[in-house]
Order: C-alpha cells, then structure tokens, then sequence
C-alpha cells in the first residue's frame, strides 16, 4: 500500500512540475491528482510499478545489469506522464512508447542530471578547500552551508522541472507542422 501511494504521489508531483514549467497556476488539490478516481489509481501504479519491476529485473544481470538499467531509467523516464496524459496507450505499453519518444534525447537528458550534479559537487569540494583557510575560511563555511542547504530544499525541484522541459521538448518535436 505504501508503495502505491508512494508511486501515486511521486507521478502527481510530476504533473505538478509539468504545470509549473507551463507556468500554469500551481495548486494544493493538484499534487492529488493521480487519486481523482479509481481508474486512474489502477493506471498510474500498474503502470509503474510494471516499469520499476523491469528495472529491478534489469539490473539483476551479472556485471552489465546496472548500467542497463540506468538506460533504461533514462529510456522510460516520460512513463509517468504517458500513464496519466494518454490513456489510450495500454498500461503495459507506455514503457515502450516511452522508450520509442526518448531516442535521441537520453544522452541529453544524462548530460543535464551530470551537469547540474557535477556543478553542485564541484561547488561544495571548492567551497570545503576554500573553508580550511584561517580566518576567511569562515565565510566560505557560512557559504558553504547556505548552497547545502539550498540545494537540499530546492533540487528535486529543479530536476523536476528540467524533467518537464524535457518531455514538452520531446512533444514538440513530435508534432508535424500542418501545410
């Protein structure tokens, strides 16, 4: 039950970054959007949960298993909002159009978490050499816990909207343009 709820929440906070990279109105009644009926509770968590089982799967292969399943990961990352945005594509099937709408941009998508994870690990090695000098070390700390404490509050936030702006990049690329 945990784990359906934790799924449910999870995808409801996805269309909730969604909303806000379109710079729509954020809500409160949005982040339940994925328990609005009974349909969409069945969607949402079998659908996932037959993506995360695959996963699993995935990375018990012997010694390339893991990396698999980060391709996969980054392969079947627009599940979440095939499952809620499009509910003609059967539940088993979303991780394969997933996949198919994702090629081209998994190693764009790689490149942005790496980036942004390298500049924040970048940020706090510099910022604790920095903090060992005497006396102006000090103010590099301060420094230091001010960015540790800001990336902690806001960078799910953050990689959910580069998340988001990857999936409206991928639609966009999708639509053919009418004569």
């Amino acid at each position: 039950l945990a784990l359906v709820v934790s799924l449910l929440l999870s995808t409801s906070m996805t269309m909730v970054y969604l909303h806000g990279y379109r710079g729509e109105k954020i809500k409160s009644s949005q982040l339940f959007e994925c328990f609005k009926d009974w349909a969409t509770i069945k969607r949402v968590s079998c659908g996932l949960g037959w993506m995360i089982l695959w996963l699993i799967v995935w990375s018990m292969v012997p010694f390339i298993g893991p990396i698999i399943a980060l391709v996969k990961t980054y392969s079947w990352r627009l599940t979440p909002y095939i499952l809620v945005y499009e509910p003609e594509v059967p539940i088993m099937d979303a991780i394969k159009v997933s996949a198919n709408r994702t090629n081209g941009y998994k190693g764009k998508m790689f490149g942005a978490d790496i980036l942004i994870s390298g500049i924040l690990i970048a940020s706090v090695l510099v910022l604790s050499l920095l903090s060992a000098i005497p006396f102006l070390g000090i103010l590099f700390r301060l420094v230091l816990i001010v960015l540790i404490l800001v990336a902690a509050l806001f960078m799910n936030l953050f990689m959910g909207l580069v998340q988001s702006a990857f999936y409206e990049e991928i639609n966009a690329s999708r639509k053919v343009p009418q004569a």
